[in-house]
């Protein structure tokens, strides 16, 4: 089946997706594989109880739906039965990118800095077209759990948009992980696509080190530890970083000043210039 758009999938289509093995949890609700006359899909579950989650589910619909590139996962229908929400999705059958950095079974893949660079470049241009729109959409949520790889690892795709807002005057609503989060997001302050920079910085640094992000402090895993440590500036060690160029683009990512990052047009030139030097 071609991935088709939301509005070009029959009901009859509809009725007759079977859901398979669970994948994973997204937000807000589980993933399945899942068969569609022969074809498989991916297909989020949300069990919805209140107008706050019809609210999410509609966001990240039409989000995704509006989203039409290479690096972004295909939209290919919505299901609704009773309170049970389904969102079908092209499959992304190698997993995410966090599945392959850190695998909870079986060894590590490796893979080389060209292949890491490709993968950066892939995230920048996908987060790019998000921002170039004419409302221009943040995703908000960039980590390496929401980025699937699909034909043999070499493909990234951005996934998960729950979290999706078009940017207006005042977005203040928190929302992410908070390792990957931009620290502006906790602050009652306005904040703008430059909240998806910082999260780009810092999946770079995870795929240049393949190490979770502020595990080098006393108490990695509390949160709030690493918001406030956020807060005051701190970062991952970017000396983990081997390559100069890289350490420079991943600083000027995750500046404490968002006027200072740069946008992500500029981040996928720059990364372009870095892969013509590998």
């Amino acid at each position: 089946m071609n991935c088709k758009l939301l509005e070009e999938l029959s009901t009859e289509d509809l009725k007759h997706v079977q859901l398979g093995t669970l994948l994973g949890e997204g937000s807000g609700g589980k993933v399945y594989k899942a068969d569609l006359r022969g074809s498989v899909l991916a297909v989020k579950t949300i069990e919805c109880y209140d107008e706050k989650c019809q609210i999410n589910i509609d966001r990240e619909v039409n989000g995704l739906k509006k989203c039409i590139h290479e690096n972004i996962i295909k939209m290919l229908g919505l299901k609704k039965d009773g309170l049970t929400s389904l969102i079908m999705m092209e499959f992304a059958e190698c997993g995410s990118l966090n599945d392959y950095l850190f695998p909870m079974k079986g060894p590590r893949q490796e893979y080389s800095e060209s292949t890491a660079v490709d993968w950066m470049q892939q995230l920048a241009k996908g987060v790019a077209y998000l921002h170039s729109r004419k409302k221009p959409v943040i995703h908000r949520d960039l980590k390496p759990a929401n980025l699937l790889l699909t034909q043999n690892y070499k493909v990234l795709k951005i996934s998960d948009f729950g979290c999706v807002r078009e940017q207006t005057a005042s977005m203040t609503t928190e929302v992410g992980t908070v390792e990957y989060m931009d620290p502006e997001m906790a602050k009652t302050s306005h904040y703008k696509a430059s909240v998806d920079v910082y999260s780009c910085g810092i999946v770079f640094w995870t795929i240049k080190t393949r190490k979770i992000p502020f595990s080098h402090l006393n108490n990695p895993t509390n949160e709030i530890s690493i918001l406030r440590k956020a807060l005051k500036g701190e970062r991952p060690p970017i000396d983990d970083v081997s390559s100069d160029s890289l350490k420079s683009l991943i600083s000027l990512c995750w500046h404490a000043d968002p006027q200072k990052r740069y946008s992500m047009e500029k981040v996928v030139i720059e990364l372009n210039k870095i892969a013509a030097d590998l």
